[in-house]
């Protein structure tokens, strides 16, 4: 439906000045490390949340499942990867639940009051060809839409006094921070895979390890994840084994080893020719 409605000429409309200020005040998203296939759909949004959401969260939720589910793919196994898309395509649709749950709920008050007309935006919509590179960023595109078709519902009720300015508010900012959630989520799980790749931790195996490692098995197949962790389970044995004293020499006493610690820095003194201690 096409919110977008014509005013008489008395009146001064936004010509897609509201639609620049958007796009100025945000920092383009950083998608030149995602080298993939796009399919182009191209936005319709109306209200200035759907807008700033857009602009805001969509480019960053993509680039970083991208991240996730390209480049983690070439340290971590496919259970891990599938695991962390798996948690946001579930925030995905329990904010389209929740969205259209707002949306049932809006339509049945103005149902329950005989009101048929809904409010229309009086800017320009933000129509923009955009780049979808997975099934992830298709369904948050979709996401966005429902929010931009829930936010003339919420402002025709406070028009016609069925809410006022406040509880507009309240639905607002609840509506806004659904639709967010997965963007936020996406860039939690992605900053800390990224953190996980560059430093593995204590667990680390040493290289010459890894190497035979991956000769010996493909990376994420069942045989080299089982061949991991038998080694780390060795290395951790060996860490915390106790040191083994040569055969036939006895443990030296705190005495011995002081007397042992004087004559060697005698000997030091000497051979420098001075009397500070090397």
């Amino acid at each position: 439906m096409d919110n977008f409605r014509q005013l008489p000429a008395m009146v001064r409309t936004d010509h897609g000045e509201a639609n620049r200020r958007i796009l100025a005040k945000e920092t383009p998203a950083d998608f030149r490390r995602v080298e993939a296939a796009a399919i182009t759909r191209r936005t319709s949004l109306h209200s200035a949340e759907g807008k700033r959401l857009f602009v805001r969260f969509f480019y960053v939720l993509q680039s970083r499942v991208y991240y996730i589910s390209t480049i983690g793919r070439t340290r971590k196994s496919h259970q891990e990867i599938e695991t962390l898309e798996l948690q946001i395509k579930q925030a995905i649709a329990n904010a389209s639940k929740l969205i259209d749950k707002l949306m049932d709920g809006m339509e049945q008050r103005l149902k329950e009051s005989s009101i048929d007309a809904v409010a229309s935006f009086t800017t320009t919509p933000m129509e923009e060809d955009v780049a979808i590179v997975s099934a992830i960023g298709r369904r948050y595109f979709e996401l966005i839409h429902k929010l931009d078709q829930l936010m003339p519902l919420l402002q025709t009720l406070e028009i016609e006094e069925l809410v006022t300015e406040t509880e507009l508010d309240r639905m607002r900012a609840k509506a806004k921070r659904i639709t967010g959630r997965p963007a936020s989520l996406a860039r939690l799980l992605a900053d800390r895979l990224r953190m996980e790749m560059r430093d593995p931790g204590p667990t680390a195996m040493p290289a010459a390890v890894a190497t035979g490692l991956d000769e010996a098995a493909p990376a994420g197949s069942d045989a080299g994840i089982s061949a991991s962790s038998d080694a780390l389970a060795l290395m951790q044995t060996a860490a915390t084994a106790t040191p083994v004293l040569d055969v036939g020499r006895s443990e030296s006493s705190l005495p011995e080893l002081a007397s042992r610690a004087a004559e060697s820095s005698a000997v030091a003194t000497m051979a420098n020719g001075t009397d500070r201690s090397v």
